[in-house]
C-alpha cells in the first residue's frame, strides 16, 4: 500500500508543481496540409502494414479540435507476423523537462470484445531507425485493455519486469504483467476500456520521472504508468506507433487514428507575470456547497482531490459557481489555466 499511496502524493506534488509553470509549444503536428509524410520518419516491422498521414475522416468523427486530416495507421493486414509502425517527428531533438500529448482512436471490430494490436508511445529516443525501437522509455496498451499483459513498459526496447523502474501499480492492483497501474474509470465516460472513443494521450518528462496518461473529452488524464527518475534521461525524440505483437490477421476495421500532436516545454516567462494579467479570486475556502471563481482572462477552472483526480472541470468567462456540496471533506487543488495556457493553482478546503 505503500508504492501506491506514495504514486498518489507524487502526482498531486506534480499538479502543484508543474502547473504553475507555463507551456511553450516547440512541435505540433495536425495533418492539414496532407504533407505530414515529409516531416516524419517511419520504421516499419512486418511487410503488410499501411500507413496514411493524410487520412480524410469522412464519416468518422474527428478528434477534439480536429480538422479535416489526420493519421491511419493499420499493421499486420495479411502477413499473419508481429508487426509495427512507428512515427518519429524528424529534426525533434528534446533535453529537460517536456510534455509530448496527442488524441488517439483505436478502432476494431464491433462483434469483437478484444484487440490485439497496441498503442505504442513514448520518449528519449537517439535511434530514430529501428522497428520497434531499442532505445527510450516507452508505454503501451490495448483497445480493449482486457487482461494484465494489455499494458506494458519498455526500456530501451525490453520489456520491463523490474520494480525497481517503476513506483507504484502493483500493490492492491493485481499482478500486472509490467507493474502499471490499472485504470480506474472515475466521474463521467471510461477510460477502463479505451478503445472505439477519442483519447488524450500523455507522456510527461519531469524532474522526478516519466509519467504515462490516458484520458478523453470527458475525463482528466490518469496514470496509467510511471518511470521514476533512475530510469531517465529522456532526451530525444519522441514517437507514436502502432504494434501487433502476434500472428493474428487484422480486419480492415482495425486501424488506429492520431491527431494533434503536440511537445511542450516548461516557460519561465509565464511565472509571476500571470497573477497581474489574470488576478483569479476563489471565495468562500473553506467552502461547504458553491465555490465561486473569478477570472479576468476567460480560464478553464479544474479541481483535483489529494490523489490527483479531477473531480470539477468548467469552463469560466468571467465568473462561475462551481457546486461542491456532493465532494468528500478535505484538501483540494484548484487550477486555473487561462486561454495563453498560463495557469496556477490555489488551495481549496471543503468542509
Amino acid at each position: 500500500m505503500k508504492k501506491f499511496t506514495f504514486l498518489m502524493s507524487f502526482i498531486f506534488a506534480a499538479i502543484l508543481s508543474s502547473s504553475i509553470v507555463a507551456q511553450t509549444v516547440v512541435y505540433s503536428e495536425d495533418f492539414e496540409d496532407q504533407k505530414a509524410a515529409d516531416r516524419f520518419t517511419t520504421v516499419q516491422l512486418g511487410s503488410s502494414n499501411i500507413v496514411d498521414l493524410a487520412h480524410a475522416y469522412g464519416d468518422q468523427a474527428p478528434a477534439p479540435e480536429g480538422g479535416k486530416y489526420c493519421a491511419k495507421i493499420q499493421v499486420n493486414t495479411s502477413e499473419g507476423a508481429a508487426s509495427f509502425v512507428g512515427l518519429f517527428p524528424k529534426g525533434l531533438k528534446l533535453k529537460g523537462n517536456y510534455t509530448l500529448t496527442f488524441n488517439a482512436w483505436f478502432n476494431w471490430t464491433g462483434s469483437s470484445t478484444a484487440t490485439t494490436e497496441f498503442l505504442y508511445y513514448g520518449v528519449g529516443h537517439a535511434d530514430t531507425t529501428v522497428a520497434p525501437p531499442d532505445d527510450g522509455l516507452d508505454f503501451a496498451f490495448t483497445g480493449d485493455n482486457g487482461s494484465s499483459k494489455d499494458r506494458r513498459l519498455f526500456k530501451a526496447g525490453t520489456l520491463v519486469t523490474d520494480v525497481s523502474l517503476y513506483t507504484g501499480g502493483s500493490m492492491n492492483q493485481g499482478d500486472f504483467y509490467n507493474n502499471c497501474l490499472k485504470p480506474v474509470a472515475t466521474g463521467p465516460g471510461s477510460i477502463a476500456k479505451p478503445g472505439l472513443q477519442w483519447l488524450k494521450v500523455t507522456a510527461e518528462v519531469t524532474d522526478t520521472g516519466v509519467l504515462y496518461k490516458v484520458g478523453n473529452v470527458t475525463l482528466h488524464d490518469t496514470v496509467w504508468a510511471y518511470f521514476k527518475k533512475d530510469a531517465l534521461p529522456a532526451d530525444g525524440n519522441v514517437i507514436i506507433g502502432y504494434y501487433d505483437m502476434f500472428s493474428s490477421v487484422s480486419t480492415d476495421d482495425v486501424f488506429l487514428l492520431v491527431d494533434n500532436i503536440k511537445v511542450t516545454k516548461p516557460s519561465a516567462t509565464g511565472i509571476g507575470k500571470n497573477a497581474a494579467e489574470n488576478p483569479v479570486s476563489i471565495y468562500p475556502n473553506p467552502v461547504r456547497n458553491k465555490l465561486n471563481v473569478v477570472v479576468k482572462i476567460p480560464s478553464t477552472f479544474e479541481l483535483y482531490n489529494i490523489e490527483g483526480q479531477l473531480v470539477r472541470k468548467v469552463k469560466v468567462e468571467r465568473s462561475a459557481l462551481v457546486n461542491v456540496s456532493d465532494l468528500t471533506k478535505g484538501l483540494y487543488i484548484a487550477k486555473i489555466t487561462d486561454k495563453n495556457g498560463i495557469a496556477q493553482t490555489k488551495k481549496v478546503l471543503v468542509k
